[in-house]
């Protein structure tokens, strides 16, 4: 079917077909479609018109739909068998919603109980811009307000940029404090790890100590008496075989190795003095410094050192820096609009 350009009037009796036709073209108006706009419910439902649209300054619409624009404009409808449906304009695939606002300038239907579009603000300011001759105008307002839109979006996005630089250099900042307040020191994870096995053990440390140390100078068959005798039996040998002197002289710098040796265990086991309340301040400093290794995703205190010193003041400088920068080309754009 070929309508007119200009005015189409449907008649007809009740029951020849007005409605399925004007139900047909309310589709491609962006109507809901469901299973009852199938005539064959096994088969797709495809409506398709053709539009010739160069006189109705739709470039703009397609252009913000990113949809390429044409002078013959193909829309279509496709109904499957549940009653979904696709729309597309030009074989693009668009919503409902871009095919509502191409019918609302390409058609208007007058129908019982329909709505006019004289009611329409938009359609009644039309009629008045097209009265006044104002075309040229118009145009030159909505070349602004689309600069202005754009320029808003811009400084919204520049905005949005800012509190996400904002929060994120408050997030550095905190993050730097929370090492400058650790005072961590080079190795310190690992002579705090030393003294808490230590604590942890010092029981058995202390008892082994004892222990060792009875076996040097006990009282029952200790190491240094038994040397002693070694030692006097040995001088007694070698008055009397002078071969043997070697091994008196041997025996006699192992016996004041020996000497020296338990004179130092027993001087440490008795110096040796552990502290069970250090326990809980060394396990809370060392799980201090775990959290933080986690936490920043590093190996040894080394590198959260280097972090707190180089890498958090030179990100929260920069980041200081492209918030300035944001406001100022905001406001710059802004001025200009």
């Amino acid at each position: 079917m070929n309508p007119s350009s200009r005015l189409n009037i449907i008649t007809g009796e009740t029951g020849a077909g007005k409605s399925i036709m004007l139900g047909a073209i309310g589709l491609l108006l962006g109507n809901r479609a469901d299973t009852k706009s199938l005539h064959n419910a096994e088969d797709k439902c495809i409506i398709e018109a053709q539009f010739e649209i160069q006189d109705y300054h739709l470039q703009e619409l397609f252009e913000l739909e990113d949809i390429d624009y044409e002078h013959s404009c193909i829309i279509r409808r496709e109904i499957n068998t549940i009653g979904k449906s696709r729309a597309f304009v030009n074989d693009t695939p668009v919503t409902l919603d871009f095919i509502k606002k191409i019918g609302a300038k390409l058609m208007d239907i007058h129908s019982q109980h329909e709505t006019l579009a004289l009611g329409n603000a938009t359609f009644q300011l039309s009629i008045i811009d097209a009265f006044a001759a104002n075309k040229l105008e118009l145009e030159t307002y909505k070349e602004l307000y689309k600069k202005y839109r754009q320029t808003e979006a811009l400084l919204e996005n520049l905005n949005s940029k800012s509190n996400q630089d904002k929060a994120q250099l408050s997030f550095n900042t905190f993050l730097h404090d929370e090492l400058e307040e650790a005072q961590l020191q080079l190795n310190e994870q690992a002579t705090l790890e030393q003294k808490l096995k230590v604590l942890e053990n010092s029981e058995e440390i202390k008892t082994k100590l004892v222990q060792l140390s009875s076996l040097f100078q006990g009282e029952d068959n200790n190491i240094v008496a038994n040397l002693v005798l070694a030692e006097k039996l040995i001088a007694q040998l070698s008055s009397l075989d002078a071969s043997l002197y070697p091994i008196q002289q041997r025996l006699k710098s192992c016996l004041a190795e020996i000497k020296d040796l338990s004179f130092e265990i027993e001087n440490f086991e008795q110096s040796k003095e552990y502290s069970p309340e250090e326990l809980p301040l060394i396990e809370s400093r060392l799980s201090l410094i775990y959290h933080l290794l986690k936490k920043h995703s590093a190996n040894d205190i080394t590198t959260l050192l280097n972090r707190r010193n180089r890498k958090f003041r030179r990100k929260n400088s920069r980041r200081s820096k492209t918030i300035f920068q944001s406001r100022k080309r905001a406001f710059s754009i802004c001025w200009k609009a």
